[in-house]
């Protein structure tokens, strides 16, 4: 297990994620544990190298970003928390959704491209963390999903 990372790095990507998926639950203990999240880290800062390269692309080709201000934000000082309150609330993330809120934040690709047939539906990429619960909200955001959580 201890050459994961390293094998990750070196171009088994797709081995590596298929090994840790038929871990099953045991990914979340160790001598599995660390050793996953080092995988999703490496694999999330992949993503947001290449999510940052098609957004400026993007805006290279004339794509219009449905809403310009939430096409990529990094995640705050306050995404542990958040995530923190989140899991207790409702249970344990997958690792790479936490490590993606962790390390890429939010992401928003919904547009369109004024060549395009305005009756064609894109498929965008579409990740918000402005959903997740924060324990000590600074100011209200109207546009935010909120969560309902009822233990019983």
């Amino acid at each position: 297990m201890a050459a994961m990372l390293q094998r990750y790095r070196a171009g088994e990507r797709e081995q590596v994620w298929n090994e840790l998926m038929a871990l099953g639950e045991k990914v979340r203990q160790e001598p599995y544990l660390t050793e996953s999240i080092e995988v999703a880290r490496e694999t999330m800062y992949r993503a947001k190298e290449n999510i940052q390269l098609l957004r400026d692309r993007l805006y290279q080709i004339g794509y219009r970003f449905a809403y310009p201000s939430e096409v990529f934000i990094p995640p705050g000082p306050e995404m542990p928390a958040r995530i923190a309150y989140l899991e207790k609330c409702a249970g344990s993330l997958p690792i790479s959704l936490r490590v993606w809120y962790e390390v890429v934040g939010s992401v928003n690709f919904i547009g369109t491209h004024p060549s395009w047939d305005p009756k064609v539906y894109a498929d965008p990429l579409a990740v918000s963390y402005t959903h997740l619960p924060n324990p000590k909200p600074q100011t209200p955001n109207p546009l935010a999903i909120t969560f309902s959580v009822e233990l019983t």
